[in-house]
């Protein structure tokens, strides 16, 4: 199942960044709208020099999510952390993801 997602909007806050996106899947065209906070603490993990735009990392962690995950088994708030909570490779393959 491919999903297709787009960040609409991007707020600074207490420890890090939330982000609200809008994801279609292909099968059922169905939009879904999401909040995804991104730490300062997986921010600095995940870009190692620090020097990543904070969108582009944020982006990195949905499309590792969306190609591991259905966009109907994502909360509808949730935290970039759950990458790494959920799958063991998660920090070795977001970094490469960042710029692509």
């Amino acid at each position: 199942m491919v999903a297709v997602f787009e960040i609409i909007t991007e707020h600074e806050e207490a420890g890090g960044w939330l982000y609200d996106f809008q994801s279609v899947t292909e099968e059922s065209g169905k939009l879904q709208k999401h909040q995804m906070h991104l730490s300062w603490v997986d921010y600095n993990h995940w870009s190692a020099t620090g020097s990543d735009n904070p969108q582009k990392v944020a982006e990195a962690v949905l499309g590792f999510l969306l190609s591991r995950l259905a966009i109907s088994e994502l909360p509808d708030r949730f935290d970039a952390s759950l990458a790494r909570r959920r799958f063991g490779d998660a920090d070795e393959k977001i970094p490469k993801m960042i710029g692509q």
